[in-house]
């Protein structure tokens, strides 16, 4: 993996905020919004089943990292 991915559904807020917040701290990422793309989806729950999810550089996974619902 080359860069920080994460995995999104398009009507999330929480997805939405995560966005924001990356952005805000500068911190590189690729999109999967796991609504539009079955393969993605299928990559995501590699790793957990509730989105928000970073999956970074160094393998750490971080699932609902805003803490907020919805």
């Amino acid at each position: 993996m080359n860069k920080t991915v994460i995995y999104t559904i398009s009507t999330c807020p929480a997805c939405i905020q995560l966005k924001k917040d990356l952005t805000a701290k500068r911190i590189k990422f690729d999109e999967k919004q796991v609504d539009s793309n079955q393969a993605w989806l299928d990559e995501a729950l590699n790793y957990g089943d509730i989105v928000p999810m970073i999956v970074y550089e160094d393998g750490r996974v971080e699932v609902n990292p805003t803490g907020k619902i919805g």
